[in-house]
C-alpha cells in the first residue's frame, strides 16, 4: 500500500516532534541536574566559610585571654575606702554593676 505525500509529511512531522520533545526532556533534566550540583557546591562552600570563621573567632577568643589581665568586675564603680570588718557590707554579685544594671549595658536616662 502506497502513502500519498501528505501522510508521509505528517508521519515525519510527528516523528520530528517526539524527537525534538525527548531532547527537550533531555536538557530540562540536565538544567535540573547541574542546579542540584550547583546549589551542593554553594552549599559546602557556605560551611567552608563559617568553620574558617569560627576557627579564627576562637583563635582570637584563645588569644585575647592569654594577653588581656582578667577585666575588673565593674569599671563606673570607685573602690571604696576599707570599712571596719563588723560593718562590711556584703560585696556585689560579679555580675552586677549599678551604674550599667544586670545585663551590663549602661542605663537609659529618660
Amino acid at each position: 500500500m502506497v502513502k500519498s505525500d501528505a501522510h508521509m509529511e505528517r508521519i515525519r512531522q510527528r516523528l520530528l516532534d517526539e524527537s525534538s520533545g525527548i531532547k527537550k526532556s533531555e536538557d530540562a533534566r540536565k538544567q535540573r541536574d547541574l542546579k542540584k550540583y550547583g546549589k551542593k557546591v554553594q552549599t559546602a562552600k557556605l560551611q567552608e566559610r563559617e568553620g574558617e570563621r569560627r576557627a579564627l573567632d576562637d583563635r582570637l577568643k584563645t588569644l585575647k585571654r592569654s594577653a588581656s589581665p582578667p577585666p575588673s568586675p565593674c569599671p563606673h564603680r570607685a573602690v571604696p575606702p576599707p570599712l571596719t570588718p563588723r560593718t562590711d557590707p556584703p560585696p556585689p554579685s560579679p555580675g552586677f554593676c549599678r551604674a550599667q544594671g544586670r545585663r551590663g549595658r549602661a542605663r537609659r536616662r529618660r
